[in-house]
């Protein structure tokens, strides 16, 4: 079985040089030039220089794929989301406590501080990454996540997240 591949091959090879085939320049009487493998009566030969080859060299596999290779970047990796979760639309008379938390990514980095803002101030999270608020005030919050460095400087601020607390009133009863 594996001659007939084989000499399949060998007879590709030998014939390679034959497919080379000569290309011939001809001009019509109008003055057309032309260029063929075919010869007509009066055409002249055409020596080809020979193709321009350019050698790659063989690939090397991509850092990921040799992780014994890969390079660990030094200091900290740079934060590519931050994101606050909350409530979303209006809440009407919230009986529990309305949970907002922020998810960096990657994981908030040692000596990085996690910030959340609620309508611009700033909020005590004890050191999490969310809160609990048992008896939210009704009207508009926003609440925005910031990641610091040690410094204070801001690394990254999350898009506000807003949400509105509904709550009936006397004040409002119809008359």
């Amino acid at each position: 079985m594996r001659t007939v591949p084989f000499a399949l091959g060998l007879l590709v090879l030998l014939a390679t040089p034959a497919l080379q085939a000569a290309i011939y320049k001809h001009v019509d009487a109008n003055g057309k030039v032309s260029y063929t493998d075919q010869p007509p009566h009066d055409a002249e030969a055409v020596d080809l220089p020979p193709a321009n080859v350019l050698n790659l060299g063989t690939p090397s596999a991509p850092a990921e794929e040799n992780p014994q290779e890969a390079e660990v970047p030094a200091g900290p990796v740079p934060y590519t989301s931050l994101v606050v979760d909350g409530p979303t639309g209006t809440l009407t008379n919230p009986t529990e406590a309305v949970s907002i938390s922020a998810t960096p990514e990657p994981a908030l980095q040692e000596g990085h501080q996690l910030v959340l803002l609620h309508n611009g101030k700033e909020v005590d999270t004890q050191g999490g990454s969310g809160l609990a608020i048992p008896q939210i005030d009704r009207g508009e919050h926003t609440f925005v996540a910031e990641i610091r460095d040690s410094s204070g400087k801001v690394l990254i601020r999350s898009t506000p997240h807003v949400f509105v607390v509904f709550r009936p009133s006397v004040l409002m009863r119809k008359k």
